[in-house]
C-alpha cells in the first residue's frame, strides 16, 4: 500500500469520491509531462494539499508548466528520475504503445502507478501487469473520467426506476475536421484509433454496470487516407451482449461527426434512462413517455484533472480496491481487443491492426515520448 496514511480529504480544491487527507504528503512524479494531458495533471497536482510534486520526466526539452506551490526537478529519462529518488506514486501520460514498459519499470522500482487510459492496448500486457502488481503489492490504477462524474453515480438510481434493463446503447462523437496528428497518427505509438481513445470510456462504464460484454460483431471505418494507411480507425461500431444475453447493446464512436455528442441510453421493462454526458444530465422516462425523474449535474466541471487525480490517488491507497480496479481494466482491454478482432474479420482494412495486436509482445523498452 502507499507509504502514507490517509485519513481525510485529499485536496482543498478538488473532492473526488472518498477523497481523504494524507498524514504526510505523497510524493508524485509525472512521466510524460510535456504533453497536453501530462501538463494538465501536473497543474492539477500542484493544487492538491496531500501531494508533493517531486519530479517531471520527458525526453523533450522545454519549460515545465508554471506552478504556484511546487518546484519539481525535471529529468530526461525514467532512469534519471529513479537515480535521484523513487516517488510514492508515478503518473504516466506517455503514448499508449509505451504504457507497459513504463509502468513495469516504475512498479519494479517501488512506485505505485496512475496511468491515463487505456491501461495498455493488449490483453497479454494487461495480464502481465496484473501479475506484477500482485507480486509487488503496488497499485496500478487507470485514470478514466466518467466514473468521477455525478451523473454516472446517479445512474444506479435511474436503472432502479426502469427496472429490468434489456438494451444499452452508447453513442460518442467528436467533430474534428482534419486527420489526427502527432503520436496518435502513428500505429506504433497509438496502437488503436477511436476505440482506444474514446470508446474505452464507454466500455469502462458499461463493464462496471453490466459486466464484461460478449462481442457479437464489429466494424471500423476510415475517413482519411492517412488513418487507413496506419490502420487507426476514425469510426467504430460494435454489437455487444451482456449478462448472458439478457441485455443487448451497441457502441458507436466517431471522431469526425458534425457535432460533439455523448449519450448513453438504457432501455428497461418500465422505461428508458438517458445520460447526456455533455449536459451532465440524466432523464428517466416511463414506457408511455412520462418523465419519471431528472438529475442535473453541477454546472462546473466534475471531471477536471484535479478531481480525477484526487479520486484515483485515493483508490491507489486502498490495495483491495486497487486490485479489483486493475482486474476490471483487464476486462476492458479484453473487450477492446475482441472488438478489433471482430472488425478485422469484417473486412480487409482491419487485418493489419489485428495482426499487430495479437502478436505484439512488450519485450523491448522504448524511449518515453511526450503524450
Amino acid at each position: 500500500m502507499l507509504s502514507t496514511t490517509i485519513t481525510g480529504t485529499t485536496s482543498s480544491t478538488a473532492r473526488g469520491p472518498g477523497a481523504r487527507v494524507r498524514a504526510r504528503p505523497v510524493t508524485l512524479a509525472c512521466v510524460g509531462y510535456r504533453g497536453h494531458q501530462g501538463s494538465e495533471y501536473v497543474c492539477a497536482a500542484d493544487t492538491l494539499t496531500g501531494v508533493r510534486l517531486t519530479g517531471l520526466v520527458d525526453p523533450v526539452e522545454g519549460e515545465p508548466p508554471r506552478l504556484r506551490r511546487h518546484a519539481p526537478r525535471t529529468f530526461r529519462s525514467i532512469d534519471a528520475l529513479l537515480a535521484d529518488h523513487v516517488p510514492d506514486v508515478a503518473l504516466v501520460t506517455v503514448p499508449h504503445g509505451q504504457h507497459y514498459e513504463t509502468i513495469a519499470r516504475l512498479v519494479d522500482a517501488g512506485s505505485h502507478v496512475l496511468v491515463e487510459k487505456p491501461l495498455v492496448p493488449d490483453v497479454a500486457s494487461a495480464a502481465r501487469l496484473l501479475d506484477i502488481a500482485t507480486a509487488s503489492g503496488r497499485s496500478i490504477v487507470t485514470l478514466t473520467q466518467r466514473p468521477t462524474r455525478p451523473e454516472f453515480r446517479y445512474l444506479q438510481r435511474a436503472l432502479e426506476l426502469i427496472e429490468e434493463p434489456y438494451w444499452a446503447e452508447w453513442s460518442y462523437s467528436m467533430a474534428f475536421d482534419a486527420p489526427t496528428r502527432g503520436w496518435r497518427s502513428e500505429w506504433s505509438q497509438a496502437r488503436g484509433g477511436v476505440l482506444l481513445d474514446m470508446g474505452y470510456h464507454a466500455l469502462d462504464v458499461l463493464t462496471q454496470v453490466f459486466g464484461t460484454p460478449r462481442v457479437l460483431g464489429a466494424s471500423k471505418h476510415f475517413r482519411y487516407a492517412e488513418s487507413r494507411s496506419e490502420d487507426l480507425e476514425d469510426l467504430v461500431s460494435a454489437s455487444l451482449e451482456f449478462l448472458d444475453g439478457a441485455v443487448g447493446g451497441h457502441l458507436f464512436v466517431a471522431r469526425h461527426a458534425r457535432e460533439k455528442r455523448e449519450v448513453l441510453e438504457v432501455h428497461g421493462t418500465r422505461g428508458v434512462a438517458s445520460v447526456d454526458v455533455r449536459g451532465a444530465r440524466v432523464d428517466v422516462h416511463a414506457a408511455d413517455g412520462t418523465l419519471l425523474d431528472r438529475y442535473q449535474g453541477p454546472a462546473r466541471c466534475t471531471d477536471s484533472p484535479a478531481v480525477v487525480l484526487s479520486a484515483y490517488l485515493d483508490l491507489a491507497a486502498r490495495p483491495e480496491r486497487a486490485a479489483e480496479h486493475l482486474r476490471h481494466h483487464l476486462a476492458v482491454v479484453r473487450s477492446c481487443e475482441e472488438i478489433y478482432r471482430a472488425a478485422a474479420h469484417a473486412g480487409p482494412t482491419g487485418l493489419r491492426g489485428a495482426a499487430r495486436s495479437e502478436h505484439h509482445r512488450p519485450d523491448a523498452p522504448e524511449e518515453t515520448t511526450t503524450r
